[in-house]
């Protein structure tokens, strides 16, 4: 169902590199005022299914002081509305992984959206065709996480 799964993983190496040095990042934060920090990302993953309306993308950083900075973005194709984008830090990588599966990506997403990508459906199944829209962004989502930070389950308690 996935179409496209990107993961990178920047391991620290004896001597770092001028680009995995830690630096100043501002993440923007929907409704909320900007995380400012300074760290490094240590692993990028995105969806990008060309049959969804929604791409998404997480990004963990490495903050200098060892906490970890999850963002998340997801961005409407074809401009149908402005990036929703989150982030949060986390002393713990449990809790970082926890809030990654507990995200619904529909949270703050418009209804319009999904009805965007049911538009080929007949005008009497688009609210059926927009539904299954919205499940298959749900499972794609679920499917990024799992195949990069492993299934909810393995998340001690």
């Amino acid at each position: 169902m996935l179409a496209s799964l990107l993961v990178t993983r920047s391991l620290p190496p004896a001597a770092p590199l001028p680009s995995e040095q830690f630096g100043w990042m501002v993440l923007p934060r929907h409704g909320l005022r900007p995380l400012r920090f300074k760290g490094r990302a240590l692993v990028r993953a995105a969806a990008r299914d060309p049959a969804l309306p929604v791409w998404s993308e997480v990004v963990v950083h490495e903050t200098e002081g060892g906490l970890l900075v999850v963002a998340i973005r997801h961005e409407c194709r074809g401009e149908a509305a402005p990036p929703c984008v989150y982030a949060e830090a986390f002393g713990h990588t449990d809790a970082a992984i926890e809030f990654l599966h507990a995200h619904d990506p529909l949270r703050d997403l418009p209804v319009a959206v999904l009805y965007a990508g049911a538009e080929a459906a007949p005008d009497g199944l688009r609210d059926a065709a927009a539904l299954a829209c919205a499940d298959r962004l749900r499972r794609g989502w679920q499917e990024v996480l799992t195949a990069c930070f492993g299934a909810r389950h393995h998340i001690r308690p």
